[in-house]
């Protein structure tokens, strides 16, 4: 199925929203959003979990005039409104609806971001350019403490020769 509005690749999408004002808005489920989201995000879920344990998990279309309701209350001013929409991983008969729905409401621009995963492959959460796979990234900090974005403990002179003895 192609899609009649453009599907940006992360560094595009990323440009739009910290570089031209465009609004992420997230079409995941409210416990996707939850659990993790991007910096800025407006949450319209296209889609609901069902069950109470794993074993029974299952999403669940949100009707499609309730999901145009949710959008319109979220960005009501959407014929001058610029959105990159975040869909699930897998595109999924309610988010492929969403997104359709999303493009004919009339956004004065309208793009959907590959993925949420796509993205946080390449960018945080907040925004920031995640270094290459492998490489190793330098991170100082106090003495014996680890540090957000490193794999190691920061360690110094003193530190490793009083562990030593």
């Amino acid at each position: 199925w192609t899609h009649p509005w453009p599907r940006l690749k992360p560094d595009d999408a990323h440009a739009r929203v910290f570089d031209d004002g465009w609004t992420w808005v997230d079409i995941r489920t409210a416990k996707e959003f939850n659990r993790e989201t991007l910096a800025k995000a407006v949450s319209v879920p296209s889609a609901v979990f069902t069950g109470t344990t794993m074993l029974d998990w299952a999403t669940e279309a949100v009707p499609l005039a309730e999901f145009r309701d949710a959008l319109s209350a979220s960005i009501p001013n959407h014929a001058e409104a610029r959105v990159v929409a975040i869909p699930p991983t897998d595109d999924n008969e309610a988010s492929l609806a969403a997104l359709a729905a999303m493009h004919d409401l009339g956004f004065a621009e309208f793009a959907q971001v590959t993925s949420f995963d796509d993205y946080c492959f390449n960018y945080t959460p907040v925004g920031k350019k995640r270094p290459p796979v492998g490489s190793h990234v330098h991170v100082p900090g106090a003495p014996g403490t680890v540090c957000v974005g490193s794999d190691l403990p920061v360690v110094h002179k003193e530190s490793a020769r009083t562990i030593k003895n």
